[in-house]
């Protein structure tokens, strides 16, 4: 069984994703991060301090959407260290899934033009300052339509969707597919990569159940999740009453 788990970087929502791990008990957790960005959030998390580091734009960006969590009551990056610690709890191995996202936000910059440089270095700076109830609209906008606000992202700057989205998509649903038949993955990244790794999953013939960040949000999450694990355990029992009745020796 593949779940993917769709989050929001930026929200509280460590105990939410924590407890589907739980109640999954999978034997892989597959997270958003690459090794840098791994190993940063332990040292935090034994520290209790976020340093910033990598190419003077990745810390702004990452300075941004720390202060955007903080409106929310969380840390950027909470849900994945829950998941890293669920993890742990459960017994399942922890795959980093991502690629190196400083590596990526270079290549990004090297690119574009000045222009674009100065347009992402101000909303950077301008989403410091929004107010939350504003952030929350955008949020809403995004949870009731999640592929129309993509497809607005590619029309807005074609070139850095397809750097933070879909590479990262295809990179993620490569690391998916390879573990489709080793045992249950739970898979948690960014809502908007759901869909996309999704699709490429399934386009691969790998079966896929996905929780959304708005089913997290209203709370639909756990019933959906409770007619996964049904669903999964029957088909196991007939699996091995199957297997059973297929090894029994008449002799």
């Amino acid at each position: 069984m593949i779940v993917l788990v769709g989050t929001g970087h930026v929200f509280n929502l460590g105990n939410n994703v924590a407890e589907i791990i739980t109640r999954i008990r999978p034997r892989y957790v597959g997270i958003e991060l690459d090794e840098i960005r791994y190993r940063a959030l332990l040292a935090r998390a034994k520290s209790g301090h976020k340093q910033y580091g990598g190419p003077w734009i990745y810390s702004v960006l990452s300075r941004a959407q720390e202060k955007i969590a903080k409106k929310f009551g969380g840390m950027a990056g909470d849900e994945m260290l829950s998941s890293i610690n669920a993890a742990r709890d459960v017994g399942a191995e922890v795959i980093l899934m991502d690629i190196n996202a400083m590596d990526l936000i270079s290549e990004y910059w090297c690119t574009v033009t000045l222009r674009k440089k100065v347009k992402v270095f101000l909303s950077a700076f301008i989403g410091i300052f929004t107010p939350k109830r504003r952030i929350e609209r955008e949020i809403e906008k995004y949870t009731e339509n999640p592929e129309g606000y993509i497809e607005e992202f590619e029309r807005i700057d074609p070139e850095l969707k397809h750097m933070l989205i879909d590479r990262r998509n295809t990179h993620m649903a490569g690391i998916i597919g390879k573990y489709a038949e080793l045992g249950d993955f739970v898979a948690v990244m960014g809502d908007g990569h759901v869909s996309g790794v999704e699709k490429l999953l399934k386009d691969s013939g790998v079966s896929v159940i996905s929780i959304r960040l708005k089913e997290i949000l209203d709370g639909t999450w756990e019933n959906k999740l409770r007619d996964v694990l049904t669903t999964s355990e029957n088909k196991r029992s007939t699996v091995s009453v199957s297997y059973s009745f297929l090894a029994t020796d008449d002799a």
